[in-house]
């Protein structure tokens, strides 16, 4: 496999770009000769490279055995993504966790006339569909929250002049309640309940908390488990620095109990930790709570999630009980 390269200097993001939304850009097509002139320009396999099945919004995905190309669509916010990655991810990989290697990265647009990384290939899928049985499953999460708390542990703050790595927006659940009650998801009485939680909840705000690394896009599509069950991080474009607690907050709650107990092994979390998460959760499952079921089966139905937040209070880890819900 052909060592790390570096090609292109510029870290800005193209102005000839496109202003729609990403889902209206249309994904690449690459054609062989382009996938051939890449892999030579970089000394990668060169091939056959086929297409991978699209499953993200950003990027198309081609793949041979050992090596994989992220192409993302001629959108600002999905260029954003890849210039984002093209820094965060030589720092999680000297962090030493599990996350395929970055084999090279190309802003020349020479070749397709967008920026895009090509990637050492992880054989495996996604969490929930690598392991269907529920105790690997939950094996494969506490190794992920090691990996976490290693990479919130060891990654320095760097100097980001450009502004490439990503700033996460301040969510507030009560924003989202409004508009539930007021669309008639939600009758009054269970609105009042819901915003007496969140009043609950934000105390943990007060407590000091560190700014570290974090993936920022830790939901099950981006976790790939290889046939040895460990888990590899995947898809750095939103990542940055922030609450190491909101890193959990959008992860399947099945599963946070496990990583918490990998992530604790190797961490120590402040007082209000255990609240900020439950936030981030709650503002997940609000914001989602009136939408549709996705035809892919992986965006749940109608208020899935905020059951699935009741579910999970209901035998929730001992750190969590003092931010549980009353009545």
């Amino acid at each position: 496999m052909a060592e790390p390269i570096r090609s292109g200097t510029s870290m800005s993001i193209s102005s000839e770009a496109s202003s729609g939304d990403v889902a209206d850009a249309p994904y690449p097509d690459l054609s062989s000769a382009e996938l051939e002139a890449i892999a030579r320009k970089h000394g990668l396999p060169l091939g056959p490279w086929e297409a991978l099945p699209i499953r993200g919004i950003v990027n198309r995905v081609y793949a041979c055995e050992d090596a994989i190309l992220r192409i993302p669509r001629n959108e600002p916010d999905a260029l954003r993504d890849t210039m984002t990655e093209s820094m965060a991810v030589p720092l999680a990989m000297a962090s030493g966790i599990r996350t395929p290697a970055l084999l090279a990265f190309d802003n020349d647009r020479d070749v397709v006339g967008v920026p895009f990384g090509a990637y050492a290939r992880i054989h495996g899928d996604v969490i929930l569909e690598a392991l269907p049985g529920e105790a690997e499953r939950l094996i494969a999460c506490e190794k992920l929250g090691e990996d976490l708390a290693l990479l919130h542990s060891s990654v320095p703050r760097i100097a980001d002049p450009h502004g490439i790595l990503d700033v996460p927006e301040p969510d507030d659940p009560r924003e989202h309640l409004a508009s539930l009650e007021r669309d008639g998801f939600l009758a009054v009485e269970e609105a009042i309940w819901l915003g007496r939680w969140i009043d609950h909840l934000e105390p943990a705000f007060a407590f000091e908390k560190p700014e570290v690394f974090c993936h920022w896009d830790l939901h099950e599509l981006n976790v790939l488990v290889d046939h040895a069950g460990d888990p590899w991080l995947i898809d750095w474009g939103d990542a940055g620095y922030g609450d190491p607690a909101e890193e959990f907050g959008v992860f399947p709650l099945a599963g946070i109990p496990s990583m918490l107990e990998g992530y604790l092994r190797e961490r120590e979390v402040d007082e209000g930790f255990a609240g900020r998460l439950l936030w981030a959760q709650l503002c997940l499952a609000l914001r989602r709570a009136a939408r549709p079921a996705s035809a892919d089966g992986y965006a749940p139905g109608p208020f899935t999630r905020v059951i699935r937040l009741w579910q999970f209070c209901v035998d929730a880890p001992e750190m969590f009980q003092p931010w549980l819900p009353r009545r």
